[in-house]
């Protein structure tokens, strides 16, 4: 799914250049990382964590690793790696595939700290809503919503609409 004009608006928005950033779980999508790298220039950098290792076969992955402000990184989380933290903000694209939820019972809290303790105060948790999720949330499930409320106490939303939730931590 390609990423909207309305994302990158509000992104430009929350995300200001010389920030740390951290993009979890991208897996082969190269647009998010090249277009973060571009708003933090190069005095930010850009940390696509993902627990796959697309790194080796992909060929924009390999033309990534070439940009200075973008780190790659192999992990399983949690943790977050330990040189993605005090980030300014982190982004979750397509949520629903990420993380599990409380609808199947199988929660599992730990990532929700990780993400909690790796982004300072006043930084920014950004989600991107695919067309499911997107028709999930607006339907008035709102299940990503609640688990945010249950699992990151400290985050209060600043914006929904269309494909975006955005949370900044306040304490």
């Amino acid at each position: 799914m390609e990423l909207s004009q309305h994302f990158w608006e509000n992104v430009k928005h929350h995300i200001k250049s010389g920030q740390r950033i951290a993009e979890l779980y991208h897996g082969e999508k190269s647009d998010i990382l090249k277009g973060l790298s571009k708003i933090v220039g190069e005095n930010g950098i850009i940390y696509g964590i993902d627990e796959l290792n697309p790194f080796k076969k992909d060929r924009n992955m390999k033309k990534l690793q070439k940009i200075p402000n973008i780190q790659l990184i192999k992990a399983l989380m949690p943790p977050i790696p330990k040189q993605a933290t005090n980030l300014d903000a982190t982004i979750i694209r397509e949520f629903i595939w990420t993380y599990p939820l409380p609808f199947n019972g199988t929660e599992s809290p730990e990532i929700y700290r990780a993400i909690d303790s790796s982004i300072k105060q006043g930084g920014h948790l950004i989600l991107h809503l695919n067309q499911t999720e997107q028709k999930s949330e607006r339907d008035g499930h709102q299940t990503y919503q609640k688990t945010i409320i249950k699992q990151l106490p400290n985050f209060q939303k600043i914006y929904d609409n269309e494909d975006l939730l955005i949370y900044r931590k306040e304490n």
